[in-house]
């Protein structure tokens, strides 16, 4: 063998084993469970949060105390056009109250904002650029089927009113989620990806906020090199990455649903806060047939998503009790410890299953001195990525089976009305 074949033999051999490796690949991401994909791609988000948000939120928070020390006022909107975000989400024991917070934007609190104060917002509309343009200090947060520089104008369905969240705000906070707000793709929705992701970036922002504002506001001297907003978010990026390790328990469970419910069962989903049923009934890029819970409704081969944010409360115990007692399929989203594992009183032995939210602290996440109370929970966020996590395995387990649950499209979405008009009769009809 000359020279000139020895290298010929040497490339080809590389380019097999290249597509080979490819082919591998390929296949392993072809064949990753949908449960794998939303957290593998809530996890991507999360880390150009990290990468891209992150530096911007520092300084306009930073900002933020240094009004708030001045005696400057800070008010704080986080839903505004977005109803499945309530304000159970944001309201908090854990949460210091140093802005105002308001679920819709108040015009009249706008308004009275003047130089010197501070307003943090969704809102796209010119009462939120008058503010800016009498000298209040506008931290954007983009949500992104809303108006922005990544949501392609001619897909979304514009309002009159709208601007673009640039033109409102001095600073802005991308979600890093796509304006669809879903995030997989199946084949049998070629219309639109499904699983929303908008909520848990907002959800975290408020978080990172609250605790880099308390780091500043409560201590006399601060760091460049600290930042508990860093440490809040990479604390969720680590839970989330925690949470591959019950995929194969996610998948378990949502087949057993899946079959349920082609027993006849129906599909609940119930949390104290409402932060859960809020967050996926009626919701666009999620499927219809979720119900808000009645007890007195349940029945056999049932199936209740339960999230829970503390550790054995008894009000969350005693409920569980009772859907038990029905007959139900009981789904524990829960913080876990030891003591809980090994409790006959725990939602470990009452639930038929139970996914661990990795959140078991008493109060926060983020410890701003020794004299005070950690704060900022992690718990409500954490349950929100599990539910849709389990949710993106259940519609896929209910495709296999031949059941395919009717989604809602976004009204924001061009074609999403009339498509959510045309399908009603027949999601009415079949329940599901």
């Amino acid at each position: 063998m000359d020279r000139r074949d020895f290298f010929a033999t040497i490339l080809r051999g590389s380019a097999i084993g290249a597509l080979f490796l490819y082919q591998c690949d390929w296949r392993t991401r072809k064949e990753a469970s949908y449960a794998s994909q939303f957290l593998e791609k809530y996890g991507n988000i999360l880390r150009n949060i990290q990468n891209q948000e992150l530096p911007k939120l520092i300084h306009a928070t930073i900002r933020a105390a240094e009004i708030y020390k001045k005696g400057g006022q800070i008010l704080a909107q986080f839903s505004s056009r977005a109803p499945h975000l309530n304000s159970n989400l944001f309201f908090s024991t854990e949460t210091p109250n140093y802005f105002s917070l308001n679920q819709s934007l108040d015009t009249s609190a706008v308004n009275q904002l003047q130089k010197g104060d501070y307003l943090i917002t969704s809102d796209v509309t010119d009462l939120t650029r008058q503010a800016k343009r009498r000298g209040v200090f506008v931290l954007g947060l983009a949500v992104p089927y809303l108006p922005n520089k990544f949501t392609p104008a001619n897909r979304i369905v514009m309002q009159p009113d709208w601007l673009s969240i640039e033109e409102t705000a001095n600073v802005v906070l991308y979600t890093q989620v796509p304006y669809t707000d879903g995030l997989l793709h199946y084949p049998s929705y070629p219309m639109i990806p499904l699983c929303p992701a908008s909520t848990i970036s907002l959800l975290c922002y408020y978080w990172m906020i609250t605790a880099e504002l308390s780091y500043h506001i409560q201590q006399k001297k601060t760091y460049p090199f600290i930042s508990k907003a860093r440490e809040y978010l990479e604390t969720i990026i680590n839970r989330v990455y925690e949470l591959n390790k019950q995929v194969s328990n996610i998948t378990k469970i949502a087949s057993r649903m899946a079959r349920n419910i082609q027993k006849g069962g129906a599909l609940y989903v119930y949390d104290q806060k409402f932060m859960l049923v809020n967050e996926i009934y009626q919701r666009a890029s999620s499927i219809l047939m979720v119900r808000q819970l009645v007890v007195e409704d349940l029945k056999p081969n049932d199936v209740v998503i339960l999230g829970v944010e503390k550790l054995n409360n008894p009000e969350d115990i005693g409920l569980a009790r009772t859907i038990r007692a029905k007959g139900a399929f009981l789904v524990a989203i829960t913080p876990e410890n030891i003591q809980t594992k090994n409790d006959e009183s725990s939602l470990r032995k009452i639930a038929n299953a139970v996914i661990n939210n990795l959140s078991s602290e008493e109060t926060g996440v983020i410890q701003i001195d020794e004299d005070t109370p950690a704060i900022c929970p992690a718990g409500g966020l954490m349950n929100i990525v599990i539910l849709w996590t389990l949710i993106a395995e259940f519609i896929d387990q209910m495709i296999k089976i031949g059941l395919v649950p009717y989604i809602k499209m976004g009204d924001y979405l061009i074609g999403g009305e009339p498509y959510n008009a045309a399908i009603m009769p027949f999601f009415n009809e079949r329940g599901f």
